[in-house]
């Protein structure tokens, strides 16, 4: 692409410009995204006009733009300043790109599927899981309108689309290298890099960056693998040159300071990188049997140049100077190394700093859709669990997960509080051992204290606090947390403790002739455990022709209702209505929210069994139950497999034991039977009013049930055996 600037007239635009553009596709195999709006804003420098500054966002925002000028009926497309900086952000959408490592570039292509018809680009890698993303800057060469030199003139290639029968092409300068070590007998545990001071004898009249960074080395070379955070890039005005250079004369040199520390692991062989797209910057170098520049041989910058010259021999700890042209092939000199000074970072050992991470007000988590969890309550009833978490959110339990550094003789200490779910304030600290690298645990951080649910609260920022204390008996390294990988994932247990939800109700019978519905009542009968009654409640109406009962609901859902229950209503009628509930020794439905289910077994015709005995294996803690149920079906029946009834099954060993601690799994045996004993048999009446000894086919189906949701059971084995009648184990 190719731009036409005019002096006049001058267009200018509001210090705030608001501007949207999302992505609407992505081609994989060009690696182009589409956007739904064109990219027409001009940024930069022009040598007619100056700077054209701002900062700009791909789905955002627009400010600080100075001046822009027309081109035709609107502005020119975006481009770089004249040392080829760009500013900008690009927002990678959600459920658009696959994980792995992706290439993000921008061009001024002028053919929209031909990458080679640009003439001036920028690419980098990033890196993406699902859990986690690292990304990279991106380097700009200059665009074409804006460099004012160091460029060629070549011929028009066949079938480019250009303006003008020539195009201009640039060629960035080769990088040089210096390679360092940090001896462990110093520096046993490493150290961080705080800045990298260099020395410039001269450096372009005209507006070009310079980059350093830190690299990787592979058998002694660079392999330009850089690492994070060490890249520093300082325009021509930053860098100080001198004719009279001194490591401690700040007057004399140019500091590349890194945006963090940068973590050098001692005796590992490591590369500063220097690359500039101009030949102008030249920087000062020692080599061996060599006569040193005067000003470098005094002890003291404010000290007078020896008269005498100074020969210079071999540099401790540096490795060679590295000369490239392409940032891949190098060609090493032993005999020379740069001028520099590596500052390290000194921390103070006798302070415990803590870091504090906070879920802000507002809960800004990720709404769940409408498929993303299910749960079955049978086989035939899928119900889903979605929301919109705009609300107070209820936690069970919680996972951390951090992304931290700890090099040796260094450590750091994790503990968190969190608002209890009755409305008293935080508790805690306690202490907590998140998960590493953007990946929940297996293990949860459970509030298994007796103080029940914690809750996120939408209206405050402290409802959940995660607290890290940093230390460190070394004062070169200190340990490092990564705020963009401090996650946290609620847990929410479906579980209850067996009470009655208005899912598992149905009014059978509306009935009919309710004449006094102030006096009609329901009833529920009582549990199987404890006296925790549910309370229901009904209303009558008028269906256009009789006062009928229009619905039935739970007003309070008790708890203990293993079997199923059975629902009274009484009042003056002509016609009575009937409800029912679906619990969970009915063909289908249930009251429980966790279960298991077997698969159906179909046993062999010489196999017909009369007994069953089930074991698990569990950690079940005091305040939870674990209650078993069977169905079976004789080979003679014709009802299906499905319509039968399900029978609650007695626990024959350990009752009344629970465990102790999470590592106290208990082995527990079921049997068909009442009150703790077998009966040693099996039977069951089919819907055809025949009743069967003996069955070919049979399901377990295992109930878990809880007086506090953040306490549950937890089965690692089931197993379950069909014996002859009457053998017994």
């Amino acid at each position: 692409m190719s731009y036409t600037y005019t002096l006049d007239p001058v267009q200018f635009i509001p210090s705030t410009y608001n501007y949207t553009a999302n992505v609407i596709a992505y081609d994989a195999t060009t690696r182009t995204v589409t956007l739904d709006a064109p990219v027409n804003i001009s940024l930069g420098y022009n040598d007619a006009i100056g700077d054209l500054t701002s900062q700009y966002n791909f789905i955002g925002n627009i400010t600080n733009v100075s001046s822009a000028v027309k081109s035709g009926t609107g502005l020119p497309q975006l481009s770089t300043d004249e040392g080829g900086n760009f500013v900008g952000i690009f927002n990678v959408p959600p459920n658009t790109f696959q994980t792995g490592q992706r290439v993000f570039r921008v061009d001024n292509r002028s053919v929209e599927t031909d990458p080679t018809s640009a003439t001036t680009y920028a690419q980098a890698t990033f890196t993406a899981s699902g859990l986690s993303t690292t990304s990279q800057k991106l380097e700009f060469a200059p665009s074409v309108d804006s460099a004012a030199t160091s460029f060629t003139q070549v011929s028009q290639r066949d079938n480019q689309l250009v303006n003008t029968s020539i195009i201009k092409t640039y060629t960035p300068y080769d990088p040089i290298a210096q390679t360092f070590i940090i001896q462990k007998d110093n520096y046993p545990n490493g150290l961080f890099i705080k800045s990298i001071k260099v020395f410039f004898y001269s450096k372009p009249t005209t507006e070009i960056p310079i980059t350093l960074s830190l690299v990787n080395t592979l058998n002694g070379y660079p392999n330009g693998k850089t690492l994070d955070h060490s890249t520093v890039v300082l325009s021509s005005d930053k860098v100080v040159t001198s004719k009279t250079p001194h490591y401690l004369d700040s007057s004399t040199y140019t500091e590349f300071v890194f945006e963090a520390p940068v973590y050098i692991q001692p005796g590992v062989l490591y590369a500063f990188m220097l690359k500039a797209g101009s030949p102008d910057y030249q920087v000062y170098y020692a080599q061996q049997n060599s006569t040193a520049v005067p000003s470098t041989a005094k002890a003291k910058a404010t000290d007078t140049n020896p008269t005498s010259p100074t020969k210079i021999g071999q540099s401790p700890y540096v490795g060679a100077l590295f000369e490239s042209q392409n940032a891949i092939t190098w060609t090493a000199d032993q005999t020379k190394n740069l001028m520099f000074v590596i500052d390290r970072c000194v921390f103070d050992t006798t302070q415990n700093p803590s870091i504090q991470f906070t879920l802000p007000k507002g809960l800004p988590y990720r709404k769940i859709g409408t498929n993303d969890i299910q749960y079955q309550l049978d086989a035939n009833n899928v119900t889903n669990l979605y929301g919109n978490y705009s609300n107070d959110t209820w936690s069970d339990a919680i996972n951390l997960t951090t992304t931290d550094f700890t090099p040796a003789g260094t450590g750091i200490n994790y503990s968190y509080s969190a608002t209890l779910a009755d409305g008293n304030v935080p508790v805690g600290p306690y202490q907590a051992f998140p998960g590493k690298l953007g990946s929940p645990t297996p293990d949860n951080i459970e509030f298994d204290d007796g103080l029940g649910q914690r809750v996120f609260l939408k209206s405050s920022n402290n409802s959940f606090s995660l607290y890290a204390s940093l230390s460190s008996s070394d004062p070169n390294v200190s340990p490092i947390v990564s705020d963009d990988g401090v996650s946290l994932y609620n847990v929410r247990y479906v579980i209850n403790n067996m009470g009655i939800q208005n899912n598992v109700i149905s009014l059978t019978n509306v009935g009919a002739g309710y004449t006094d519905p102030a006096n009609t009542t329901i009833s529920i009968s009582s549990p199987d455990i404890g006296s925790d009654k549910a309370i229901l409640g009904l209303t009558v109406a008028n269906n256009g022709t009789s006062n009928v009962v229009s619905s039935v609901y739970v007003t309070y859902p008790g708890s203990g209702y293993i079997t199923t229950p059975t629902i009274t209503i009484t009042g003056t009628n002509t016609t009575p209505a009937t409800a029912v509930v679906y619990g969970e020794t009915s063909p289908k439905g249930g009251n429980s929210y966790a279960k298991y289910f077997t698969k159906k077994v179909v046993l062999t015709p010489a196999n017909d069994s009369g007994d069953l005995r089930v074991y698990y294996t569990a950690y079940k803690p005091f305040g939870t139950r674990v209650d078993v149920y069977y169905k079976i079906l004789n080979r003679n029946d014709t009802q299906n497999f499905e319509d039968g009834n399900w029978q609650l099954m007695t626990q024959l060993s350990n009752n009344n034991v629970y465990s102790q601690s999470k590592n106290d799994y208990i082995e527990f045996e079921y049997a068909p039977g009442t009150l703790n004993k077998a009966d040693n048999f099996i039977s069951y009446t089919s819907t055809n009013g025949q009743t069967y000894n003996s069955f070919s086919q049979f399901a377990i189906k295992v109930v878990l049930s809880s007086s506090d949701s953040t306490i549950v059971p937890v089965l690692t084995d089931i197993r379950a055996l069909a014996l002859p009648s009457g053998t017994g184990i």
